[in-house]
């Protein structure tokens, strides 16, 4: 609310963050990392499951505490009793 600028990686992601702060300058800068590179991984792994019909989920965000890793793989642990499926962290 008292910022002097916005920031985002997207009109989207503006959109969502800033809401209708349409009055202070906004600045779009993207990622620097090549994320198709990173999807192109999973197209891969997804191709080589055994089954079509395995749930394939993925999460990318850096691997700290506040990305709560430990409740993700706990979620899947659980899903995994009923559901066959991959997970991959980026």
């Amino acid at each position: 609310m008292f910022s002097t600028a916005l920031f985002a990686i997207t009109e989207q992601a503006s959109k969502g963050l800033h809401g209708s702060y349409n009055l202070k300058p906004k600045y779009i800068i993207p990622t620097a990392i090549d994320l198709k590179r990173f999807f192109q991984v999973a197209k891969i792994q997804a191709k080589n499951t055994k089954s079509a019909h395995t749930l394939n989920i993925g999460h990318i965000g850096r691997f700290e505490e506040p990305k709560n890793h430990e409740f993700i793989i706990e979620v899947f642990n659980k899903l995994l009793k009923v559901r066959n499926a991959n997970l991959y962290l980026l």
